[in-house]
């Protein structure tokens, strides 16, 4: 698997190096938290906290005003617990991996733009859970898939363009490996489809910020 993605990778930079190509760089940088807690006839009750922490680099080449190759680099950490005294669970998450994307601009004005983003994914997941004070190694997630997903862009200066990509509409396929801790047991499930989530459309949590700088 390792090695298909370094052949797109390698094709996406073919591309670039044979094209006169315009060099960009940028990334996002995405930060969450949910903490609350419920009172109930006096008695105060902490409901589960989550916190996530994620950053994604990129680097990519404009072969023309209307279409691009680039690539991420994705990771994420995720920090939850149950915040239950008598039988507390925390878990430390880790994700990472790698995104090959090809974009198309079918819509471009002075400032705004609509784009498509074509985009061949790998993506690892593991990381620790401690029950009661007693860590173990949590199940290990591969993922790799296709999918496409829409996005707008404002050109701030004539280097610099903030992007927003709709993570509520578009069209995948994810390959899916969890394997136990232990390594004796795995699952395999395999998911494809469109979907359009018209209540999440407003949630900041569906909607990637970012940036580009190009050269």
């Amino acid at each position: 698997m390792i090695k298909k993605f370094a052949i797109a990778l390698f094709a996406l930079a073919s591309m670039a190096f044979s094209a006169n190509a315009q060099l960009y760089v940028g990334g996002s940088l995405g930060f969450s938290n949910s903490n609350s807690k419920e009172v109930d006839d006096g008695k105060t009750e902490l409901n589960p906290s989550q916190t996530t922490i994620g950053f994604s680099p990129e680097v990519g080449f404009f072969l023309s005003e209307q279409f691009a190759v680039g690539a991420y680099i994705n990771t994420n950490f995720t920090f939850s617990n149950n915040r239950d005294t008598e039988n507390q669970i925390k878990s430390n998450t880790i994700v990472w991996g790698i995104t090959p994307y090809a974009r198309w601009y079918p819509i471009q004005s002075d400032k705004f733009g609509l784009f498509l983003e074509g985009q061949l994914f790998f993506r690892h997941e593991g990381g620790k859970t401690k029950v009661a004070g007693v860590a173990a190694d949590a199940p290990k997630t591969n993922a790799f898939g296709l999918q496409i997903v829409p996005g707008l862009s404002y050109n701030l200066t004539d280097n610099l363009q903030l992007q927003l990509r709709l993570d509520v509409l578009g069209a995948n396929f994810t390959h899916t490996t969890i394997t136990s801790a232990d390594g004796k047991n795995k699952e395999i499930s395999n998911n494809c489809g469109f979907n359009f989530n018209s209540r999440n459309a407003l949630r900041l949590a569906n909607v990637q910020v970012g940036f580009i700088y190009k050269f």
